[in-house]
């Protein structure tokens, strides 16, 4: 995908997850409309069906825009968990090197499955949990280290 892709991508995820209910003039609260930005949960959907390698870079925006929690929240049980299930082995030094340099995606990893990384990898990520200033959504530290899972 082109930088620009990504962008809007990221622009139009963030809306479609963030604020799904507003107050109207009537102080009665309702759901709001995000047809308009429909198109980026379909493509992410797309991305983890047919080509989840390039979720990547979508997930990197998406957090670096800090999005509100409940965007969080849909982006480490949605594309990010696709992207560990669906590329296994093929990522996990990508995806632990990233949690390793970045508080943000760290905290973000705490909200995979931990189900899915034990069921993939016989153990869950290094460098998770809760991230200094993080917003406690998944405060659940896991150290467990390739070495601490070897027999």
């Amino acid at each position: 995908m082109k930088r620009e892709e990504v962008e809007a991508l990221a622009i139009a995820f963030i809306d479609q997850f963030s604020d799904q209910y507003v107050w109207d003039k009537d102080m009665v609260l309702t759901k709001r409309d995000t047809s308009a930005t429909e198109w980026a949960s379909e493509k992410m959907i797309d991305l983890a069906l047919e080509n989840p390698e390039e979720l990547w870079d979508p997930i990197l925006e998406i957090l670096k825009r800090d999005p509100p929690t409940e965007v969080i929240e849909v982006l480490a049980a949605g594309p990010l968990e696709d992207y560990i299930a669906k590329l296994g082995e093929r990522v996990i030094d990508r995806v632990e090197a990233q949690a390793a340099a970045d508080a943000k995606f760290r905290n973000l990893l705490g909200g995979v499955c931990a189900t899915v990384c034990r069921m993939r990898f016989g153990r869950e990520f290094r460098h998770v949990g809760i991230a200094q200033g993080g917003t406690g959504t998944y405060n659940k530290p896991m150290h467990a280290t390739r070495e601490d899972t070897r027999a």
